[in-house]
């Protein structure tokens, strides 16, 4: 895990394309990692967290086709950019570390429970 946080944080923007292992944490790690992500358009279909919204420009990068990858990587690390890019990795960072998952699963079958159990006299 160490040689792994280590390797995260020495990105200056972190690649997370949509492809086998959707059910990984490659997105959530690098989030939290507090990295600019850069993911490809399909992420902006999807719910990546549970509850929140993330929108591209805001907590993430995109792009359209791989090969586009290196452009945009050369355009947003270029000093002029540097705020823009921090504020999009603080961004994506918070929504991930905003999210509680034990209180997600708490609220849905609490929700559950109520459309589900017959009314008490």
């Amino acid at each position: 895990q160490a040689e792994h946080d280590e390797l995260m944080g020495s990105c200056r923007i972190i690649v997370c394309p949509q492809g086998w292992g959707e059910q990984s944490f490659r997105h959530w790690d690098a989030w939290k990692s507090g990295k600019p992500v850069l993911t490809d358009s399909a992420c902006d279909s999807v719910e990546m967290i549970p509850g929140i919204r993330l929108r591209r420009g805001v907590h993430y990068l995109v792009y359209d086709d791989p090969s586009e990858i290196p452009d945009i990587v050369n355009d947003w690390t270029r000093p002029g950019r540097r705020d823009d890019l921090e504020q999009i990795a603080l961004e994506g960072q918070k929504a991930a570390l905003s999210y509680d998952p034990r209180a997600w699963i708490l609220r849905f079958f609490e929700t559950l429970q109520k459309r589900i159990a017959p009314p008490r006299p």
